[in-house]
């Protein structure tokens, strides 16, 4: 009888955690990088990013399995530290540039540069899988079209915060600039085609084992797609507080052109609303439709 009460209990606490949980996580977060800049403290852009980060190992593990989410990690790892450091090496296919980020480094790239593609990869895929994904069909145009529109979406979420790790806070930096506050257009080409090749790996290897287990998991409007919607579409909140609550000061970049940083986060909160708002709002639309659709059937 405990046995039983654990299972549903388990059930219970995993479905709720599905619909809102990591959406609250990333509230939580955004309110204590924003209260500690207002206080004088350093505004943490990354803890933006600390609840979609927990719901793709959560959510990875739930509907693909443990091994299968370690598996995916470890491709999208493999990608991204043979691209960026191909880049830092020789200039593709993000272009020359150079990692000043603290930590062990896998040749060149610091490990949590290379260890952070795949929360980007999850969620990007998650939404192509909710916006073109059938349910019951894992058909070629699926298989293509989820690499492409989520390397593309993963592109824009790091946009999102491109001006303010590079230039801000330094962590990274273009020798020869960039339009950008110094990041260049090969630096977004660098992402979608890393993403792209990572997320055709996972449809080759990881996607036709889960659905031949479970058919209806690919495709689905599950609510772990629409809280994967609302976290996209969430991310905005962390360029905007850092707009709010960060002091205005100027910045040199390595050829010399000042840069004011208030312009970096307000740039970067008006890509997020155009670019990523918007998916996560279709996103959700999408959802909608699905949901109806299928208690219809």
């Amino acid at each position: 009888m405990q046995h039983v009460s654990k299972e549903v209990y388990m059930k219970a606490f995993k479905t709720q955690m599905s619909r809102w949980g990591f959406v609250l996580i990333h509230v939580i977060a955004m309110i204590y990088a924003g209260v500690t800049a207002a206080n004088g403290g350093d505004f943490q852009i990354s803890m933006g990013l600390f609840g979609i980060l927990l719901f793709s190992y959560f959510t990875g593990a739930s509907v693909f399995g443990f091994g299968s989410m370690i598996l995916m990690n470890i491709i999208s790892a493999a990608c991204a530290f043979l691209f960026e450091n191909t880049s830092v090496s020789f200039g593709f296919p993000f272009g020359y540039f150079n990692h000043f980020a603290e930590g062990i480094r896998i040749v060149n790239v610091p490990l949590q540069v290379g260890l952070g593609y795949y929360f980007y990869a999850f969620a990007g895929w998650m939404l192509a899988d909710l916006l073109i994904g059938r349910r019951g069909h894992n058909d070629m145009a699926s298989r293509i079209g989820r690499p492409l529109i989520g390397s593309l979406i993963a592109s824009g979420m790091d946009l999102t915060t491109d001006a303010i790790n590079g230039l801000v806070n330094g962590d990274y930096e273009y020798p020869a600039g960039g339009g950008f506050f110094g990041s260049p257009l090969s630096n977004s080409f660098g992402w979608v085609f890393t993403v792209f090749i990572t997320l055709l790996l996972w449809e080759i290897l990881i996607v036709p084992r889960t659905a031949k287990k479970d058919n209806n998991i690919i495709g689905a409007a599950s609510s772990w797609h629409l809280q994967n919607a609302v976290l996209i579409g969430l991310q905005v909140t962390a360029p905007f507080i850092g707009f709010l609550t960060v002091k205005d000061f100027t910045v040199t970049d390595c050829l010399g052109y000042n840069w004011q940083a208030h312009y970096a986060y307000e740039a970067s909160t008006m890509i997020a609303l155009l670019a990523l708002v918007m998916a996560g709002v279709i996103g959700i639309f999408v959802w909608v439709r699905k949901r109806e659709t299928e208690k219809a059937a």
